[in-house]
């Protein structure tokens, strides 16, 4: 055998070294290993030359699957804008997992905010290979005044980072009115007693 070859880089022969020699009725052992670089289903195909008379060429297929996790957040900053202090609004936001692989989510933390910013879903979960997991966040502002906080989302191997923000407003006072209004009356007229 005089050549090993694979179309695709992602496979490689690794031993015999070449060339050798198979003895008549005899048999070698081939070790292909498979290095995938992205996710997903891998083709190729293994060229053997050799000296044989009758067939000095002849192709293996070779198919392999790589795996692994592809993840991202759906937003980068979620912006609550203005709420009337002691109202409390959710925002959500979406772990995404476009690989073939589970992705975990060990932790969601909150930095800054004063406290006014709080994740109300789930802070540890799995993520699994083609799945996506929402990710609950409510403000409830304690004064009128612009707040801001960070969100971490902690991954196995990664951390995302989602900015938080939010004005807080005084409550509007109620206006109250009377119709008609004063001096002007009411008259009811001759009503009948026990009507």
């Amino acid at each position: 055998v005089t050549g090993l070859t694979a179309t695709d880089a992602q496979f490689s022969i690794t031993s015999p070294p070449l060339p050798f020699t198979i003895q008549a009725n005899g048999s070698q052992d081939l070790t292909v290993t498979f290095k995938p670089t992205s996710v997903g289903t891998k083709q190729a195909t293994l060229t053997v030359n050799s000296d044989d008379p009758d067939e000095a060429r002849f192709d293996v297929r070779l198919t392999g699957t790589g795996t692994g996790v592809r993840v991202g957040v759906s937003v980068t900053a979620l912006d609550f804008g203005q709420v009337t202090v002691g109202q409390s609004p959710t925002r959500s936001f979406n772990v995404i997992n476009s690989g073939n692989a589970d992705f975990a989510v060990r932790d969601i933390a909150v930095t800054g905010g004063r406290g006014q910013f709080e994740v109300t879903s789930p802070r540890t979960f799995t993520v699994r290979g083609g799945a996506s997991q929402a990710v609950n966040v409510r403000y409830t502002p304690t004064e009128a005044d612009t707040t801001s906080a960070t969100l971490r989302v902690v991954g196995q191997d990664t951390t995302f980072v989602v900015g938080l923000a939010g004005r807080g407003a005084e409550p509007v006072a109620p206006v109250i009115r009377v119709s008609p209004a004063p001096p002007d009356s009411l008259l009811f007229g001759a009503v009948g007693v026990g009507s």
